[in-house]
């Protein structure tokens, strides 16, 4: 299932979760898209994900390059249309995390603790440029 937008731009559930498009989410549920399909090969772009090939909306959001305040909407939406938050959509979470505010916005949203994440984005920083200097990798429960 895809929806089209004003622009003309097709997007599938798991395209439109990773990108941010709310609105798109919005259509693809109303249009009755399940909200824990895995990604077919339709899909314009390649997944990597714990998942495998073919994640589920939720990872798409957990991978995205950068989070916007549209993310965490998203991911809530989702959830309330009974998205699965499992073990492998939180290890895309913490491999993929910057700790930026938005970041940090999707991390709650997928139930991880608030006062956990800032306080790893207050001892380790937010990494708010990856093309500059590059992913720092945040693991949780790490003491240092």
């Amino acid at each position: 299932m895809r929806w089209t937008d004003g622009a003309g731009e097709s997007w599938s559930l798991h395209e439109a979760a990773y990108a941010g498009r709310l609105d798109a989410v919005t259509a693809l549920l109303e249009l009755g898209a399940d909200p824990n399909a895995n990604a077919g090969d339709d899909d314009r772009w390649e997944w990597i994900s714990a998942a495998g090939e073919h994640p589920r909306p939720l990872h798409c959001v957990a991978i995205a390059w950068e989070h916007r305040p549209e993310h965490a909407e998203i991911v809530k939406l989702l959830r309330a249309r009974g998205a699965t938050v499992d073990e492998t959509v939180l290890q895309d979470y913490w491999i993929e995390t910057t700790l930026t505010e938005h970041a940090i916005a999707v991390g709650a949203a997928l139930g991880e603790d608030e006062a956990d994440l800032r306080a790893l984005q207050q001892k380790h920083g937010a990494v708010e440029d990856r093309h500059e200097g590059g992913k720092v990798l945040f693991v949780k429960g790490e003491d240092d």
